[in-house]
């Protein structure tokens, strides 16, 4: 995707989190115009949308492109089918941004139980340090915040590591 983004930088679009459920008169929006090469326009409804050539893309839509292959690849993973998700979010998120982050899952095919904080996906995630290492956690849940800096998933229980996913999944029974 570096390399993309350096060849190519107006079909390359990245910082998409912070165009979640935003509008365009947004100042978190204004700024980041001035940082991207890809095109920021209005939409229908008012919101940020990025334009790459000459269709416009809501983030929702963008985001659910990349859930979908995180769940093509957690699927291929688990050996069984992925239908429901727990979202992590930074906790600075607004309803607005919360609300685009469910839509994004549900456009993806995935039914969201729970959106949590990124600082509680972590508390939860972590097993208490007197617990054995190979006793750790032995449902399969996969974690990943859908923030900039935190771009992997954690899957248990052979804790495989998968880097620039976008949620955290648990398997459907």
């Amino acid at each position: 995707a570096r390399r993309r983004r350096a060849s190519d930088p107006t079909h390359c679009i990245h910082n998409l989190v912070r165009l979640l459920g935003r509008d365009l008169g947004d100042p978190v929006v204004s700024a980041l115009q001035t940082k991207v090469a890809f095109p920021i326009v209005a939409g229908p409804s008012g919101k940020a949308c990025v334009r790459v050539g000459d269709q416009v893309h809501s983030p929702s839509e963008v985001a659910a492109v990349l859930m979908a292959a995180l769940r093509t690849r957690a699927e291929k993973f688990l050996g069984a089918p992925v239908r429901k998700a727990v979202l992590v979010a930074p906790a600075t998120f607004t309803d607005p941004q919360r609300l685009a982050l469910r839509l994004a899952a549900q456009i993806a095919g995935l039914d969201v139980v729970r959106i949590l904080n990124q600082s509680a996906a972590a508390a939860v995630l972590l097993p208490p340090p007197s617990t054995p290492r190979n006793a750790r956690s032995n449902n399969s849940n996969m974690a990943r915040p859908a923030r900039g800096s935190c771009n992997s998933v954690t899957a248990s229980p052979s804790r495989c590591w998968m880097r620039k996913a976008t949620a955290f999944l648990a398997r459907s029974t």
